[in-house]
């Protein structure tokens, strides 16, 4: 079968680490041919162009600035989303016929695009949720629901849904909660289907001497370490993230590296710098390999969300720490269940984002208990396996398309 997927992610091999390579390469494995559709932003100063890559055809979509853009650059970017991608189909991939379009959110502004040769090809549309917009954004007070705004983007929310034969969710909470806030929807049309990892790249990933990465980046050698790496904005709650590590600076032995780029980057460098906090290590964002590196040695990973969200958020960051077999501090809103499936497969600890008393009490339970740790990474990685592998997803979305077409 031939397979096109459209995505935001920013993609130039499908060889690179990533949930939508590593699904991407799934396919190719079982015998499918792939082609991918993602933008290359204006700030790349590239135009349109085709990367060609052992038969799979990548194309590069010229697009204004999507990620770390301002909201308005960023809200006319998505609403040209539909133009551009239909143009760039046209002049590099018409000549195909897709059996399979794979569709990640965000955005959910591809919908004239996504109709349109989802008709031509007479192709079964998966829809991969890894976002729910509008409602995160009103969550984050970034639109007031119920404003012109809101209710522009939600008929744009509604229009994907019902485009997609199938929509695959993050998390049972996810899937939950779309049914509930969406009534409309056939409950058949709605499954979980997790992010995932191709375990090729665990193969492919040679691991590093933990002692000169942890000297390479200042990290005190016998400390227990805990990494927090991905965007650093909004979502990711940074003002109470600030004020639980704070909390933590005199717990012995316990030590905290955050890794990533976005709008709080700022806000956390000049809080480093007054408070010379000698229990933190702030660092840009990494290349993937080095962080892949760095995440091997360090004791915990940490995942970060505001604690005013109302839609279950599951952040793909989790599968860089279970692959590398470290267990998880899941400090997030109470309506994600990410803490939860954590807790009750003995590989995290799970405290709420408006809770620091709580999450100092964790870093206190495992400084120092290397035993603890080393158990539950082996915990988490094998509930890897068994969950959150892309052989996993490519069965779900093949049973769905076979079931939908019979």
């Amino acid at each position: 079968m031939k397979v096109l997927l459209v995505t935001l992610s920013n993609i130039n091999s499908i060889y690179e680490n990533g949930i939508y390579q590593d699904l991407a390469r799934e396919f190719i494995s079982n015998g499918h041919h792939v082609d991918i559709m993602c933008p290359t932003e204006r700030k790349h100063k590239k135009k349109t162009y085709k990367i060609i890559e052992n038969g799979c055809n990548i194309i590069k979509v010229w697009t204004l600035n999507t990620q770390k853009a301002n909201f308005f650059e960023k809200t006319v970017s998505l609403l040209l989303l539909n133009n551009l991608f239909t143009t760039a189909y046209f002049s590099f991939l018409k000549k195909n016929e897709y059996n399979i379009i794979l569709n990640s959110t965000p955005p959910i502004t591809f919908n004239k695009f996504l109709k349109k040769i989802k008709n031509l090809n007479n192709a079964f549309v998966y829809l991969l949720l890894k976002d729910i917009f509008p409602q995160n954004a009103v969550d984050l007070k970034i639109i007031k629901k119920g404003s012109f705004v809101h209710q522009f983007f939600k008929s744009k929310e509604d229009e994907l849904y019902n485009i997609a034969d199938i929509i695959g969710c993050m998390s049972p909470a996810n899937k939950n909660y779309l049914l509930k806030n969406n009534e409309y929807l056939d409950k058949n049309k709605v499954e979980v289907n997790a992010n995932s990892i191709n375990l090729d790249r665990l193969r492919r990933h040679s691991q590093s001497n933990k002692v000169d990465i942890r000297r390479k980046y200042q990290i005190p050698l016998e400390a227990t370490c805990i990494l927090f790496g991905g965007n650093l904005g909004k979502p990711q709650g940074i003002p109470k993230l600030i004020e639980a590590i704070n909390s933590c600076s005199k717990i012995d032995n316990a030590f905290f590296v955050i890794v990533g780029e976005g709008t709080h980057y700022k806000h956390l460098s000049n809080w480093v710098s007054t408070n010379q906090s000698s229990n933190i290590r702030l660092l840009k964002f990494l290349p993937k390999l080095e962080y892949l590196d760095l995440v091997d040695s360090i004791d915990v990973g940490l995942i970060s969300l505001d604690y005013n969200f109302t839609i279950p958020n599951f952040p793909s960051r989790l599968l860089n720490y279970l692959e590398m077999k470290k267990p998880v501090i899941i400090f997030t809103d109470n309506i994600s269940d990410m803490g939860r499936i954590a807790e009750d497969n003995n590989f995290g600890f799970f405290a709420r984002s408006d809770n620091v008393v709580a999450f100092v009490e964790v870093v206190k339970k495992i400084a120092n208990n290397q035993m603890l740790l080393n158990k539950m990474g082996l915990n988490g990685y094998n509930f890897m396996l068994d969950n959150y592998s892309t052989a996993t997803s490519y069965k779900k979305i093949m049973n769905s398309k076979m079931k939908a077409f019979n």
